[in-house]
Protein backbone atom coordinates (compact mmCIF):
# COMPACT_ATOMS: atom_id res chain seq x y z
CA UNK A 1 0.00 0.00 0.00
CA UNK A 2 1.41 3.47 -0.94
CA UNK A 3 1.67 6.15 1.35
CA UNK A 4 -0.35 8.97 1.16
CA UNK A 5 2.53 11.20 1.08
CA UNK A 6 3.84 9.27 -1.47
CA UNK A 7 0.83 10.01 -3.98
CA UNK A 8 0.18 13.23 -3.36
CA UNK A 9 3.79 14.63 -3.01
CA UNK A 10 4.05 17.04 -6.07
CA UNK A 11 7.88 16.41 -6.47
CA UNK A 12 6.64 13.30 -7.70
CA UNK A 13 4.25 14.20 -10.55
CA UNK A 14 7.09 13.45 -13.03
CA UNK A 15 7.45 10.00 -11.82
CA UNK A 16 4.06 9.17 -12.24
CA UNK A 17 4.10 10.83 -15.60
CA UNK A 18 7.26 8.54 -16.39
CA UNK A 19 5.18 5.32 -15.12
CA UNK A 20 2.30 6.25 -16.85
CA UNK A 21 3.41 6.82 -20.27
CA UNK A 22 4.76 2.96 -19.98
CA UNK A 23 3.31 0.86 -22.82
CA UNK A 24 1.76 -1.84 -20.54
CA UNK A 25 -1.48 -2.71 -18.47
CA UNK A 26 -2.08 -0.72 -15.10
CA UNK A 27 -0.96 -3.68 -13.10
CA UNK A 28 2.39 -3.01 -14.29
CA UNK A 29 2.06 0.76 -13.66
CA UNK A 30 1.37 0.40 -10.43
CA UNK A 31 4.04 -2.31 -10.17
CA UNK A 32 6.23 0.41 -11.14
CA UNK A 33 4.85 3.07 -8.49
CA UNK A 34 5.53 0.15 -5.40
CA UNK A 35 9.28 -0.13 -7.06
CA UNK A 36 9.61 3.93 -7.41
CA UNK A 37 8.25 4.60 -3.63
CA UNK A 38 10.91 1.43 -2.64
CA UNK A 39 13.75 3.29 -4.35
CA UNK A 40 12.80 6.48 -2.62
CA UNK A 41 12.25 5.57 0.63
CA UNK A 42 13.70 2.14 0.98
CA UNK A 43 16.75 2.51 -1.45
CA UNK A 44 17.31 6.31 -0.53
CA UNK A 45 17.45 6.79 -4.08
CA UNK A 46 17.87 10.00 -5.58
CA UNK A 47 14.55 11.99 -7.42
CA UNK A 48 16.79 12.61 -10.25
CA UNK A 49 17.85 8.72 -10.54
CA UNK A 50 14.87 7.25 -10.10
CA UNK A 51 13.31 9.08 -12.99
CA UNK A 52 16.52 8.15 -14.58
CA UNK A 53 16.28 4.79 -14.03
CA UNK A 54 12.38 4.94 -14.88
CA UNK A 55 12.94 6.12 -18.14
CA UNK A 56 15.62 4.03 -18.91
CA UNK A 57 13.39 1.11 -18.33
CA UNK A 58 10.04 2.57 -20.46
CA UNK A 59 12.72 2.60 -23.31
CA UNK A 60 13.77 -1.03 -22.76
CA UNK A 61 10.17 -2.19 -22.76
CA UNK A 62 9.32 -0.17 -25.94
CA UNK A 63 12.64 -2.19 -27.58
CA UNK A 64 11.39 -5.31 -25.83
CA UNK A 65 8.01 -5.17 -27.60
CA UNK A 66 9.42 -4.75 -31.02
CA UNK A 67 11.86 -7.15 -30.63
CA UNK A 68 10.03 -9.68 -28.99
CA UNK A 69 7.10 -9.05 -31.08
CA UNK A 70 4.77 -9.04 -28.07
CA UNK A 71 2.90 -6.90 -25.40
CA UNK A 72 5.77 -7.12 -21.82
CA UNK A 73 3.93 -7.92 -19.15
CA UNK A 74 5.14 -8.74 -15.36
CA UNK A 75 4.88 -12.15 -16.25
CA UNK A 76 6.78 -11.79 -19.75
CA UNK A 77 9.67 -9.83 -17.87
CA UNK A 78 10.37 -13.42 -16.15
CA UNK A 79 11.18 -14.84 -19.41
CA UNK A 80 13.81 -12.24 -20.84
CA UNK A 81 17.27 -14.06 -21.40
CA UNK A 82 20.53 -12.43 -21.69
CA UNK A 83 19.89 -12.44 -25.46
CA UNK A 84 17.23 -9.98 -25.09
CA UNK A 85 19.67 -7.80 -22.80
CA UNK A 86 22.58 -8.07 -25.20
CA UNK A 87 20.22 -7.63 -28.02
CA UNK A 88 19.01 -3.70 -26.00
CA UNK A 89 22.54 -3.33 -25.20
CA UNK A 90 23.63 -3.27 -28.64
CA UNK A 91 20.16 -0.85 -29.69
CA UNK A 92 21.51 1.41 -27.16
CA UNK A 93 25.13 1.43 -27.99
CA UNK A 94 24.09 2.45 -31.50
CA UNK A 95 22.92 6.22 -30.52
CA UNK A 96 26.59 6.64 -29.01
CA UNK A 97 25.33 5.79 -25.26
CA UNK A 98 28.14 6.90 -22.57
CA UNK A 99 29.31 4.60 -20.56
CA UNK A 100 27.72 6.20 -18.21
CA UNK A 101 24.76 5.67 -19.31
CA UNK A 102 25.10 2.19 -20.30
CA UNK A 103 26.21 0.88 -16.83
CA UNK A 104 22.91 2.60 -15.06
CA UNK A 105 20.90 1.07 -17.68
CA UNK A 106 21.85 -2.32 -16.16
CA UNK A 107 21.53 -0.89 -12.58
CA UNK A 108 18.11 0.02 -13.26
CA UNK A 109 17.51 -3.02 -14.17
CA UNK A 110 19.43 -4.77 -11.78
CA UNK A 111 17.41 -3.11 -8.99
CA UNK A 112 13.66 -4.05 -11.01
CA UNK A 113 14.60 -7.54 -10.79
CA UNK A 114 16.18 -7.41 -7.07
CA UNK A 115 12.52 -5.69 -5.71
CA UNK A 116 10.40 -8.12 -7.82
CA UNK A 117 12.72 -10.80 -6.65
CA UNK A 118 13.33 -12.07 -10.09
CA UNK A 119 16.26 -13.69 -9.05
CA UNK A 120 17.19 -16.38 -11.83
CA UNK A 121 17.03 -13.71 -14.42
CA UNK A 122 20.01 -11.55 -12.48
CA UNK A 123 22.26 -13.54 -14.97
CA UNK A 124 20.72 -12.10 -17.84
CA UNK A 125 22.85 -8.78 -16.70
CA UNK A 126 26.15 -9.78 -15.90
CA UNK A 127 26.88 -7.76 -19.07
CA UNK A 128 30.54 -5.81 -18.67
CA UNK A 129 30.13 -2.21 -19.74
CA UNK A 130 33.32 0.06 -20.52
CA UNK A 131 34.63 2.47 -17.95
CA UNK A 132 35.83 6.06 -18.06
CA UNK A 133 38.14 7.86 -16.07
CA UNK A 134 36.53 11.80 -15.20
CA UNK A 135 38.22 14.43 -17.21
CA UNK A 136 38.79 17.06 -14.77
CA UNK A 137 38.71 20.80 -16.39
CA UNK A 138 42.17 22.58 -16.47
CA UNK A 139 43.15 25.25 -14.13
CA UNK A 140 42.82 27.94 -16.93
CA UNK A 141 39.69 27.29 -17.81
CA UNK A 142 38.34 27.59 -14.40
CA UNK A 143 39.78 30.67 -13.80
CA UNK A 144 37.87 31.97 -16.88
CA UNK A 145 34.55 30.45 -16.02
CA UNK A 146 34.78 32.46 -12.80
CA UNK A 147 35.54 36.00 -14.53
CA UNK A 148 32.65 38.70 -13.48
CA UNK A 149 30.79 41.26 -15.16
CA UNK A 150 28.36 44.03 -13.62
CA UNK A 151 25.62 41.15 -13.60
CA UNK A 152 23.93 39.57 -10.79
CA UNK A 153 24.01 36.45 -12.71
CA UNK A 154 27.80 35.92 -13.34
CA UNK A 155 28.26 36.65 -9.43
CA UNK A 156 25.88 33.97 -8.93
CA UNK A 157 27.74 31.74 -11.53
CA UNK A 158 31.20 32.78 -9.86
CA UNK A 159 29.58 31.47 -6.49
CA UNK A 160 27.81 28.43 -7.80
CA UNK A 161 31.05 27.28 -9.71
CA UNK A 162 33.04 27.79 -7.16
CA UNK A 163 31.11 25.94 -4.30
CA UNK A 164 31.03 22.91 -6.96
CA UNK A 165 34.90 23.40 -7.70
CA UNK A 166 35.80 24.34 -4.19
CA UNK A 167 34.21 21.64 -2.26
CA UNK A 168 33.82 18.96 -4.69
CA UNK A 169 29.84 18.57 -3.73
CA UNK A 170 27.36 17.51 -6.23
CA UNK A 171 25.18 19.97 -8.34
CA UNK A 172 22.01 18.51 -6.78
CA UNK A 173 23.56 19.21 -3.64
CA UNK A 174 24.17 22.22 -3.86
CA UNK A 175 20.95 23.94 -5.81
CA UNK A 176 18.90 22.23 -2.65
CA UNK A 177 20.44 24.95 -0.27
CA UNK A 178 19.01 27.22 1.22
CA UNK A 179 20.29 30.84 2.86
CA UNK A 180 20.16 29.71 5.88
CA UNK A 181 22.40 26.81 5.36
CA UNK A 182 24.75 29.16 3.93
CA UNK A 183 24.14 31.63 6.85
CA UNK A 184 25.03 28.97 9.66
CA UNK A 185 27.91 27.70 7.79
CA UNK A 186 31.90 28.47 8.88
CA UNK A 187 34.18 26.67 7.79
CA UNK A 188 32.48 23.80 6.66
CA UNK A 189 28.86 23.73 4.65
CA UNK A 190 26.17 20.52 6.33
CA UNK A 191 24.69 19.63 3.04
CA UNK A 192 21.86 16.71 2.77
CA UNK A 193 24.12 14.23 0.39
CA UNK A 194 22.88 11.13 -1.66
CA UNK A 195 20.90 8.64 0.33
CA UNK A 196 20.19 11.44 2.37
CA UNK A 197 23.51 11.57 4.37
CA UNK A 198 24.74 14.32 5.89
CA UNK A 199 28.09 15.26 5.58
CA UNK A 200 30.03 18.45 6.19
CA UNK A 201 32.51 19.81 2.96
CA UNK A 202 35.23 22.50 3.58
CA UNK A 203 34.71 26.08 3.04
CA UNK A 204 37.52 28.11 2.13
CA UNK A 205 37.89 31.68 2.41
CA UNK A 206 37.81 32.91 -1.47
CA UNK A 207 34.42 30.85 -1.79
CA UNK A 208 32.69 32.73 1.14
CA UNK A 209 34.02 35.57 -0.54
CA UNK A 210 32.46 35.34 -3.72
CA UNK A 211 29.17 34.20 -2.25
CA UNK A 212 29.20 37.39 -0.31
CA UNK A 213 29.54 39.33 -3.14
CA UNK A 214 26.57 37.51 -4.80
CA UNK A 215 24.16 37.86 -1.68
CA UNK A 216 25.01 41.56 -1.54
CA UNK A 217 23.82 41.72 -5.45
CA UNK A 218 20.62 38.30 -4.48
CA UNK A 219 17.93 39.96 -6.70
CA UNK A 220 15.08 40.21 -4.56
CA UNK A 221 14.57 40.27 -0.92
CA UNK A 222 15.09 37.28 0.97
CA UNK A 223 15.02 35.19 3.83
CA UNK A 224 16.49 32.23 5.22
CA UNK A 225 14.06 29.96 3.67
CA UNK A 226 14.92 31.22 0.19
CA UNK A 227 17.16 29.06 -2.21
CA UNK A 228 20.58 30.32 -2.15
CA UNK A 229 20.86 29.51 -6.01
CA UNK A 230 17.98 31.52 -7.85
CA UNK A 231 17.05 31.37 -11.61
CA UNK A 232 16.21 34.91 -13.68
CA UNK A 233 12.78 33.31 -14.43
CA UNK A 234 10.58 34.27 -11.57
CA UNK A 235 13.66 34.01 -9.20
CA UNK A 236 12.93 30.20 -8.46
CA UNK A 237 15.10 27.58 -7.27
CA UNK A 238 17.80 27.06 -10.09
CA UNK A 239 17.71 23.82 -11.73
CA UNK A 240 20.76 21.43 -12.89
CA UNK A 241 19.58 21.34 -16.51
CA UNK A 242 19.74 25.45 -16.71
CA UNK A 243 23.05 25.06 -15.17
CA UNK A 244 24.87 22.25 -17.93
CA UNK A 245 23.11 24.94 -20.24
CA UNK A 246 24.88 28.02 -18.81
CA UNK A 247 28.16 25.97 -18.89
CA UNK A 248 27.47 24.77 -22.35
CA UNK A 249 26.63 28.18 -23.88
CA UNK A 250 30.10 29.40 -22.36
CA UNK A 251 32.11 26.91 -23.44
CA UNK A 252 30.65 27.34 -27.08
CA UNK A 253 31.00 30.94 -26.45
CA UNK A 254 34.88 30.42 -25.71
CA UNK A 255 35.69 27.96 -28.48
CA UNK A 256 36.46 25.85 -25.92
CA UNK A 257 36.47 22.30 -27.05
CA UNK A 258 36.51 20.38 -23.67
CA UNK A 259 32.79 19.11 -22.27
CA UNK A 260 32.15 20.99 -18.99
CA UNK A 261 29.34 20.08 -16.98
CA UNK A 262 28.51 20.89 -13.18
CA UNK A 263 29.62 17.37 -12.55
CA UNK A 264 32.67 18.14 -14.23
CA UNK A 265 34.06 20.56 -11.84
CA UNK A 266 32.93 18.10 -8.80
CA UNK A 267 35.40 15.58 -11.07
CA UNK A 268 37.99 18.55 -11.46
CA UNK A 269 38.34 19.24 -7.44
CA UNK A 270 38.66 15.62 -6.63
CA UNK A 271 41.68 14.77 -8.86
CA UNK A 272 43.25 18.39 -8.34
CA UNK A 273 43.83 18.09 -4.45
CA UNK A 274 44.38 14.49 -4.63
CA UNK A 275 47.14 15.54 -7.15
CA UNK A 276 48.22 17.71 -4.29
CA UNK A 277 48.67 14.22 -1.56
CA UNK A 278 44.95 14.74 -0.17
CA UNK A 279 44.40 11.68 1.58
CA UNK A 280 42.52 8.92 -0.44
CA UNK A 281 40.45 8.69 2.42
CA UNK A 282 39.59 12.00 3.47
CA UNK A 283 38.90 12.89 -0.04
CA UNK A 284 35.78 10.08 0.03
CA UNK A 285 34.10 12.09 2.91
CA UNK A 286 34.29 15.03 1.39
CA UNK A 287 32.80 13.60 -1.84
CA UNK A 288 30.25 11.52 0.35
CA UNK A 289 31.12 8.24 -1.37
CA UNK A 290 29.94 5.24 0.35
CA UNK A 291 32.42 3.01 -0.61
CA UNK A 292 36.56 4.13 -1.02
CA UNK A 293 36.47 1.95 -4.63
CA UNK A 294 34.17 5.02 -5.86
CA UNK A 295 36.77 7.24 -4.88
CA UNK A 296 39.46 5.46 -5.89
CA UNK A 297 38.79 6.04 -9.59
CA UNK A 298 40.31 9.56 -9.14
CA UNK A 299 44.05 7.79 -8.32
CA UNK A 300 44.53 7.19 -12.47
CA UNK A 301 43.91 10.64 -13.52
CA UNK A 302 46.66 12.43 -12.50
CA UNK A 303 50.12 10.56 -11.67
CA UNK A 304 51.92 14.03 -11.35
CA UNK A 305 51.35 16.52 -8.59
CA UNK A 306 50.20 20.02 -9.49
CA UNK A 307 52.56 22.51 -9.16
CA UNK A 308 50.59 24.68 -6.70
CA UNK A 309 48.20 24.32 -3.95
CA UNK A 310 44.64 24.50 -3.91
CA UNK A 311 44.13 27.66 -2.58
CA UNK A 312 46.61 28.63 -5.37
CA UNK A 313 44.32 27.29 -8.10
CA UNK A 314 41.37 28.86 -6.71
CA UNK A 315 43.10 32.17 -6.10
Amino acid sequence: MLSKEFISNPEYEKIFKIITSFNTNVDFHDKMKEFAYNLIYIEAKQINTVMSYLYDIKLSIDFFIQYRNENISLDILKKLTRLDFRALYSERRKINLSPFSQRRLISAWRNLFKFLNYKDIFIALSIKTPKTFPKSVPKKIIEDLCKVDQTWISYRNRALWGLLYGSGMRVSEALNLNIADWVKAKDNLEINGKGKVIRKVPIFAIIKTWMTEYLERYPMKYDQKSPLFIGKQLFKRLGSQTCAHILAKWRIKHNIDQKITPHSLRHSFASHVLANDCNLKDLQQVLGHKNLDTTSIYTHIEDKKLEKSFMDIME
